[in-house]
This record gives C-alpha cells, sequence and structure tokens, in this order.
C-alpha cells in the first residue's frame, strides 16, 4: 500500500487550526514520521524542555508510544506527558486502512496548574507557573468536538492511497536488508529501474530520499532493539547494517538527540518506571 500526501494541502490545514484554536499540531505518517508539524511561539513550557537533548528525547518517546497505543486501539487516545501536559493522537482512516496520525499537543489539562504541576519539572528546566497558565486549556468537550472535526472533514482530499506494487516491493526489499549495504545502484539494479525515477518515486511518495529513507528505518529499528534487547550498542549497529560504530553513534546522536546509552538508559528507566507502577 502507498499513501500519498499533499504536504501544502495539509500545511495550509494545520497552519489554520493552530492559529485558530491555540493548540500546537503535527501529522505522522504510517512510519511513524514527521510530515509535518506546526509548534506554536507561546508554548514556553514545551520550548525550554526542548533547549536539553534529554527533554528532546523524552518528548520523541512520549509521543512514539502514544502513537503505537492509537495504532493499536484504532481510536483517538490521550495522555498527560511527562511535563504535566495534554497530548492526544487521532488516526486518519481512509478506506478502512490507517492512513496518517495527528497529534494533539502542548494542551493544559487544568484551568489553573498550580496544584497539579510537577516542581521537580519546573525547577529542571525553569519553568514557572505563569509558562503553563499562558497555553491553551480545552475542556474535555471542546477537546471531543475538536477530534470529531479532525476526524470527519479535515484530511478529505489531502491524503490518498495508492497500492501500487513498485514503491511496496522496494521499502519491502530494504526493510528486509537492512543489514546489507544498501545503495541506489542494488536497489535500481534489483527492480530493473533508473536512479532518476528511484529518486522521484520516493521523493514524490515519502517525501525524502532514498538514503534518507534507509538511514531513518535502521536508526528506529536500532532504537527499539537498545529498548527491547540486552545487546551492546556496537552489535545493533551490526545488527543494522552499519558496521562502524562511530559512525553509527553519530547518526544515532544527530537523530534521537542522544547518543546510544543515554537513550538506552532513559528507556529503560521509563520502563521501569511504568512497571513498578
Amino acid at each position: 500500500m502507498i499513501i500519498t500526501y499533499d504536504i501544502e494541502k495539509l500545511k495550509e490545514i494545520i497552519d489554520n487550526i493552530c492559529t485558530v484554536i491555540g493548540v500546537s499540531m503535527g501529522i505522522i505518517d504510517t512510519k511513524l514520521n514527521f510530515i509535518y508539524k506546526k509548534n506554536l511561539s507561546t508554548d514556553a513550557v514545551c520550548l525550554k524542555i526542548h533547549n536539553t537533548n534529554e527533554g528532546i528525547a523524552k518528548c520523541s518517546c512520549s509521543d512514539i508510544d502514544l502513537v503505537k497505543k492509537c495504532e493499536k486501539e484504532r481510536k483517538p487516545v490521550s495522555h498527560i506527558c511527562h511535563a504535566g501536559l495534554l497530548d492526544t493522537v487521532v488516526p486518519v482512516i481512509k478506506n478502512s486502512k490507517i492512513v496518517a496520525y495527528i497529534i494533539i499537543g502542548r494542551v493544559r489539562p487544568e484551568k489553573n496548574m498550580e496544584n497539579t504541576i510537577d516542581k521537580s519539572i519546573c525547577d529542571k528546566y525553569d519553568i514557572t507557573l505563569n509558562d503553563y497558565n499562558q497555553m491553551t486549556h480545552l475542556s474535555e468537550e471542546q477537546m471531543a468536538g475538536f477530534i470529531k472535526l479532525i476526524s470527519h472533514i479535515l484530511f478529505d482530499n489531502s491524503i490518498e492511497i495508492d497500492y501500487g506494487e513498485f514503491l511496496a516491493a522496494v521499502t519491502d526489499y530494504i526493510d528486509n536488508n537492512l543489514t546489507e549495504n544498501l545503495t541506489v545502484e542494488t536497489i535500481c539494479t534489483q527492480f530493473f529501474v533508473s536512479k532518476n525515477y528511484l529518486y522521484k518515486s520516493f521523493r514524490s511518495f515519502y517525501n525524502c530520499t532514498v538514503n534518507e529513507y534507509i538511514t531513518n528505518q535502521r536508526i528506529k529499528i536500532a532504537a527499539r532493539l537498545l529498548t527491547d534487547t540486552v545487546d551492546n550498542a556496537s552489535m545493533i549497529a551490526e545488527r543494522v547494517g552499519i558496521y562502524n560504530y562511530t559512525y553509527f553513534s553519530r547518526l544515532f546522536k544527530k537523530h534521537t538527540g542522544l547518543s546510544p546509552s543515554k537513550y538506552r538508559q532513559i528507556k529503560n528507566k521509563k520502563n521501569k518506571k511504568h512497571h513498578n507502577l
């Protein structure tokens, strides 16, 4: 299955909604990559947290966990993030298939946050009560109405499904051969197509280059292995087809904001906390 996104139309829709409602929004594809996101300059809480790599990583993990829950339940899901704000993910479903996810974030869950904010978070990131109170508050009823609006009319003509076999076969080939030395040349040879055709196909359908897709998949799988296994990072690098550990570590940090060891430490700490609840 190939899904095409009218990125310019999606940007326009999301920008307009964010301006009117006063929330931050993003759209994520089925491979959990952001297609577009709009953050508000008034989101002081998140801006301060994102000044640190650790803060970025925690927010990223929180978003991915919520999207995976949405994927499993196939309905809108919400949670309170580590910073005490309300995040919601809404599945975009066409022809019974999930074709994208809308993430609505940085919403103040209470009108007055004074008794609910985590003081340790405030101290760590120099966040004030006023920072929280400047963020948009939506009641439960308002959020429910907002979700219905998105689900029914928002993306009617902005996302299309194309069941063309070519790119589906190419991405399956890439995903199944990440341990190999994948190059544009080898892929073109495998599928008897020109480089130009392959480049245009990936740019049109995935809004990235072939090599960017390969790298994104390798980092995504490496992140999962760091969380789900006890294999050392060097071994994991080789399992995803990167045989120079220094290069792998640099690439992983570029994509996640953390070194492999720090990423594993944060995820394990989070999983242990959930296990003890």
